[in-house]
């Protein structure tokens, strides 16, 4: 995870992102769910906190679900289908693509939130997530 406090208009914000632990499949493993008490800690009465990346983990885990507990998931309530690039997919040997999201934006709750979406500009194998705030 890299961490960065930037200052913005005299006030600290916590700046996280963070490459999750990958597993060969759909189901959490143990070292994900470490990853969950980990993040969890880190991140707890940490005030003015973005945490983003690719947790490698899809919405209904332990890892989502505990940081859920602590912090805003900016896209929960959003209808996105997927967090991935399907040009970068093949939807044939790896169906689960077309429907999978593992990559999140988390906020703490002193972050008013303005709007996010997902773009499909052709950066990645995943699609870049964007969040506007207000200071």
């Amino acid at each position: 995870m890299l961490h960065c406090e930037a200052d913005i208009h005299g006030t600290t914000y916590n700046i996280m992102t963070l490459q999750g632990v990958w597993a060969p499949n759909e189901k959490e493993t143990e070292n994900q769910k470490k990853m969950a008490g980990i993040l969890s800690s880190y991140v707890t009465n940490k005030p003015r906190t973005i945490l983003s990346g690719d947790f490698n983990v899809n919405p209904y885990t332990h890892t989502i679900t505990t940081l859920d507990g602590i912090l805003d998931n900016v896209f929960k309530s959003d209808s996105r289908k997927t967090s991935f690039n399907l040009k970068h997919k093949d939807l044939i040997k790896s169906p689960g693509y077309a429907e999978g999201i593992v990559d999140f934006i988390f906020t703490s709750r002193d972050i008013p939130h303005i709007c996010h979406y997902t773009s499909d500009v052709d950066v990645s194998d995943h699609l870049a997530q964007t969040f506007y705030f207000s200071t």
